[in-house]
């Protein structure tokens, strides 16, 4: 059920017809979903700050109404290691059109995965998991499933993916933990059925997966015009 809180996140998107990334994650994380540790800010000072506290590398993002993928516009910048470099970073973003703002937000590194649902005409809520990188822009590794899911039903669409195979792999190699994976894809999938009524689709653009951990890096929600 949505709380009062994440109602009042998602009225930040009508007036364009999409929850922003940072609102969109804050919404994930009141729904259950692991996020990295982030800040909004179009303040240099704020962002530097912030970036000493938790430790680089920082990843910086643009926050723009008219960027939907922010890696193709140039948006993103990873591995930035020196309050320097963090400027610079911040000094080229501002350029981009539309730019509302910078996310800056904690290297998070691990196995890469890609998440979305939208709303089907035929079946209803669809959840989409696939591999991320390479697997995704290329390969098109993905796989379908109707909420509301279970943890069999996540199961077996990871087994379908061709890419499993590595992610089996990695779980030899680094220890990592399939169980977190398989509960925040759950938990995704309870989200998408409470927002049946205002979703459209959503992007889950990255999720990245280590150890104990499953992080939503990037993700945008595109509401139901009716909503709007």
């Amino acid at each position: 059920m949505l709380t009062k809180e994440m109602l009042t996140i998602l009225s930040t998107g009508k007036d364009t017809g999409w929850v922003a990334e940072p609102e969109a994650k804050r919404l994930f994380a009141l729904a259950g979903l692991e996020i990295p540790r982030f800040v909004c800010t179009d303040r240099t000072e704020e962002a530097v700050k912030f970036a000493r506290e938790i430790g680089y590398p920082v990843v910086v993002k643009v926050v723009s109404p008219g960027v939907v993928h922010d890696s193709e516009s140039g948006g993103v910048v990873k591995g930035i290691s020196t309050n320097e470099a963090l400027v610079a970073s911040l000094d080229g973003i501002r350029q981009i059109s539309g730019f509302a703002g910078a996310i800056i937000e904690e290297t998070i590194e691990g196995i890469e995965l890609i998440a979305g649902a939208k709303m089907d005409e035929q079946f209803g809520p669809t959840v989409l998991i696939g591999t991320g990188g390479t697997g995704a822009k290329i390969c098109r590794d993905v796989t379908f499933g109707m909420a509301p899911l279970t943890e069999v039903d996540v199961e077996w669409m990871l087994n379908r993916l061709k890419g499993f195979v590595f992610l089996n792999g990695f779980r030899i190699a680094e220890s990592f933990n399939i169980k977190p994976l398989i509960t925040s894809v759950v938990r995704f999938s309870d989200l998408v059925m409470d927002l049946v009524d205002v979703m459209e689709t959503i992007d889950v653009n990255l999720v990245v997966c280590s150890g104990n951990r499953c992080v939503i890096e990037n993700a945008r929600i595109r509401l139901n015009p009716e909503y709007c």
